[in-house]
């Protein structure tokens, strides 16, 4: 989480040592590279979302988050295949 929040906050900081850390807590080059992905996605969303004056409903991210620890992805996946 520590590398994820680097690059989130300060990307040009990031050095080899950080990834090295992260292969050090057991990650492999597959897993680093999936996880750098997904934030890129996240803070691509976050940013078209702000720039867009878009707004989220806290009471909607309660219920979705609690959604996702109980039931994790599939219930979403099964409704988009619909």
């Amino acid at each position: 989480m520590a590398y994820v929040r680097k690059l989130t906050l300060s990307p040009s900081h990031l050095v080899a040592a950080d990834a090295q850390a992260v292969f050090a807590a057991g990650w492999d080059k597959q897993a680093l590279h999936d996880t750098i992905g997904v934030v890129c996605l996240f803070n691509f969303m976050n940013r078209f979302a702000d720039g867009r004056g878009i707004k989220g409903d806290t009471g909607v991210f309660a219920a979705r988050g609690k959604a996702l620890m109980e039931g994790g992805y599939d219930p979403l996946l099964e409704t988009l295949a619909d």
